[in-house]
C-alpha cells in the first residue's frame, strides 16, 4: 500500500523532532498505523521537582558509584523534561535550558518548533532502565567533574499523535537501546553535555 502524505511527513518530521530524545530515528515511509480509537497509555507530563533540581547533586564524588548515580539522576531529569515538552507539542521549551549544554538545547529546539508548526505531539515517554559507569575526570581549574556513563533506555509504546487524533509509532527505532552520555557537574549544577550514538553491541 502506498503511504499517505501524512505518513511520509510523520516519518521525516519525527526523525527531526526526536533527534536528541529518540536518537537514530530514520526518515522514510515505514510507518505502523495505530488505530486512533485504541486508548494509548501515556504518563502525565512531569515537571522537574525541587528534590531533583540541578543544585541537588554536584561533584566531585567520593566513588564511581556515587558519580554514576548522580549522572543517572540528571539524565533521567532530562528525559522527563524533554518528554513533557514533546507531550505538550513543543510548548515552553525553555524549561529544558538549565539542564543541558547550548548545543544540545539548540538541537532539541528544532524538534520542538517543528512539533508546534506541524501539529503533533509525543504520547508516552522514554524510560531509563540502567546505567553503567565508564569514566570521570576532574578539572581543578574550573571545579568541574565530568562523568560518562552508558545508559540503557526504553522507548517502548511511544507514539506520535497529530491534532486530528491520528497516531503513528516512531519509525525505524529499536524499542530499547544503549548510548554513552556525559554530564558536567559544575559549581552551578549538572549539565548534560554529550550523547553518543546508540551502541548495538550493548544489550539492554
Amino acid at each position: 500500500m502506498t503511504p499517505s502524505k501524512k505518513q511520509i511527513l510523520t516519518a521525516t518530521a519525527t526523525a527531526a523532532l526526536v533527534a536528541g530524545l529518540l536518537a537514530s530515528c530514520t526518515s522514510g515511509p515505514s510507518i505502523t498505523r495505530i488505530d486512533p480509537t485504541t486508548p494509548a497509555t501515556s504518563p502525565a507530563p512531569q515537571e522537574p521537582s525541587a528534590d531533583n533540581s540541578p543544585a541537588a547533586t554536584t561533584g566531585p564524588f567520593a566513588t564511581d558509584d556515587e558519580a554514576r548515580d548522580a549522572a543517572a539522576a540528571h539524565y533521567e531529569l532530562y528525559l522527563t523534561t524533554t518528554a513533557a515538552i514533546l507531550q505538550d507539542g513543543g510548548a515552553d521549551p525553555e524549561r529544558l535550558r538549565p539542564l543541558v549544554s547550548n548545543e544540545i538545547y539548540q538541537n532539541e529546539l528544532l524538534g520542538y518548533e517543528r512539533a508546534e508548526s506541524e501539529g503533533f505531539r509525543l504520547d508516552g515517554a522514554p524510560e531509563l532502565l540502567d546505567t553503567t559507569f565508564q569514566e570521570r575526570t576532574n578539572n581543578p581549574d574550573t571545579n568541574v567533574e565530568t562523568v560518562t556513563v552508558t545508559a540503557c533506555i526504553s522507548r517502548e509504546g511511544i507514539q506520535v499523535v497529530y491534532d486530528d487524533g491520528e497516531a503513528f509509532s516512531i519509525p525505524g527505532v529499536a524499542p530499547r537501546y544503549a548510548r554513552d552520555i556525559t554530564i558536567d557537574f559544575t559549581p552551578d549544577g549538572p549539565v548534560f553535555t554529550e550523547d553518543g550514538e546508540p551502541n548495538p553491541n550493548v544489550e539492554c
